[in-house]
């Protein structure tokens, strides 16, 4: 079963990671705060009704960006401080707050709303990870987590199960896990033509009926699978190199195939098992994953819109 807890924490937590990597996309004026600034001493020192940011008429204050530190503090304890200890950053991360608060809003005018169980589920994962938790940092982080699921949920509703699916069926190795025995012979210690030699001779060898879990236990120099006798089991294919990706997705089952060269060395290679998971069980994960392309859109067009003032 999808679990759409990770990806929602994760892209609350997130925002000031994503902050850095896009300080410079707006225009703004700040003064740099004392070097020895913390958060509290820095909110006392601005006015929260100053708007800080603003995007095509959607605006940010001071005020509404204390709100948001002020919660993933409450997760990242120390987070408000390291964020205003660089103006550079409090910029990118004002940047991305206007861009969301703007996606919101597009949200609550569409009339967009998600199943609220999800924000009573996410709130319970919060619960099992912080139980000492006051009331008031509840409600703090309840009206966080509604922010970011509302705008989650939204991009992922402009995903429809048509476009999802036609992701899907267009790469089937994305979806396709495997049991695949191998043995590696390694280019180190050796050259590619001696490493190629010995592979050879474990295939003909193993195809004229010898055991290859016995031989991989014996020859190959993977530590990862040499006590299970070479075997990957059950593995998602997308996780491998490509010259063994694309093997483990064309190989013949249970036939041994012409050794296959990657950057590691050769692999006399065996696939046992192969299997495409069902649509339905990862719909909800393509979904997001195009969502996350409908993200960038909007960050690609508010580039050089946004106008930022600390």
């Amino acid at each position: 079963m999808y679990n759409k807890s990770k990806r929602i924490m994760f892209l609350a937590i997130a925002v000031l990671l994503v902050a850095v990597l896009v300080v410079g996309c707006g225009q703004r004026d700040a003064v740099e705060p004392e070097p020895t600034m913390d958060f509290e001493a820095f909110r006392a020192s601005v006015d929260a009704n100053q708007v800080i940011a603003e995007l095509e008429g959607t605006t940010l204050t001071y005020g509404e960006m204390f709100e948001q530190l002020e919660a993933e503090d409450i997760l990242q304890p120390g987070i408000a401080d390291y964020a205003v200890e660089d103006m550079d950053m409090l910029a990118g991360y004002a940047e991305q707050l206007v861009i969301r608060k703007q996606i919101f809003e597009e949200a609550e005018t569409a009339g967009f709303q998600y199943d609220q169980t999800v924000l009573d589920e996410e709130m319970q994962n919060v619960l099992a990870q912080y139980p000492d938790l006051t009331e008031q940092e509840q409600a703090k982080l309840r009206s966080l987590l509604n922010h970011y699921i509302t705008i989650t949920e939204y991009l992922n509703d402009q995903v429809s199960e048509e476009d999802a699916r036609a992701f899907y069926e267009e790469n089937p190795g994305e979806f396709t896990t495997a049991s695949v025995r191998h043995i590696l012979i390694a280019f180190e210690g050796r050259s590619e033509e001696e490493a190629l030699e010995l592979a050879n001779s474990l295939t003909e060898r193993i195809r004229a009926g010898e055991d290859m879990a016995e031989l991989a236990e014996e020859y190959t120099e993977d530590p990862g699978s040499q006590d299970a006798g070479g075997l990957y089991e059950n593995q998602p294919v997308m996780l491998w190199v490509p010259e063994f990706k694309e093997a483990a997705l064309t190989f013949e089952l249970n036939t041994v195939g012409d050794p296959v060269r990657t950057e590691f060395g050769y692999h006399v290679m065996r696939v046992e098992e192969r299997n495409v998971t069902a649509f339905e069980q990862v719909e909800g994960m393509i979904k997001d994953s195009r969502a996350s392309e409908v993200f960038m859109e909007y960050l690609d067009a508010a580039q050089g819109k946004v106008t930022v003032n600390l």
